[in-house]
């Protein structure tokens, strides 16, 4: 992330660092996470070099710290990220990021009988059941998903 004449991307005072994004879907992530739409000062790094994965994308979100519904979203969008949180210019936490065990609140059922989806405010909640291919299966009326139906909803 550096070169000869200095940083490529600066560094933030506090915040949230996502780093090691697949080339080319930063926006797609900022997009996803809705951080678009916030007052938060965004910096995007898009085709930086990477010693590790060749390229890649990086978005530092200044003032603002990532929930757990958001990490696993992330998880399922781009396994291998890397967050870390920020405090006053240091690393306060770090974590690499994989498709959660469980994922909550995160995806929609494309059952349309399940109860997430009328009636009753339940939110969803999901098993992964496989990673590679992701197959996910609903808690409440055992529907499964191909990777497909969830990547098409994040």
């Amino acid at each position: 992330m550096t070169d000869k004449k200095g940083m490529l991307v600066s560094k933030i005072k506090n915040g949230t660092v996502i780093d090691r994004i697949p080339a080319g879907k930063a926006l797609k992530f900022v997009e996803l996470m809705g951080l678009a739409n916030e007052k938060h000062t965004l910096t995007i790094g898009m085709f930086v070099k990477s010693h590790k994965i060749g390229m890649k994308d990086i978005v530092k979100v200044h003032d603002r710290t990532l929930t757990k519904k958001e990490l696993d979203a992330l998880g399922l969008f781009a396994p291998g990220v890397t967050v870390s949180t920020i405090e006053n210019y240091q690393v306060r936490s770090k974590v690499n990021l994989n498709v959660p065990d469980i994922i909550d609140e995160v995806l929609k059922c494309n059952n349309p009988t399940c109860v997430t989806n009328y009636r009753e405010p339940i939110k969803t909640k999901f098993k992964v059941i496989q990673k590679e291919p992701l197959l996910v299966r609903c808690q409440y009326c055992d529907r499964v998903m191909l990777e497909e139906n969830v990547l098409s909803q994040i």
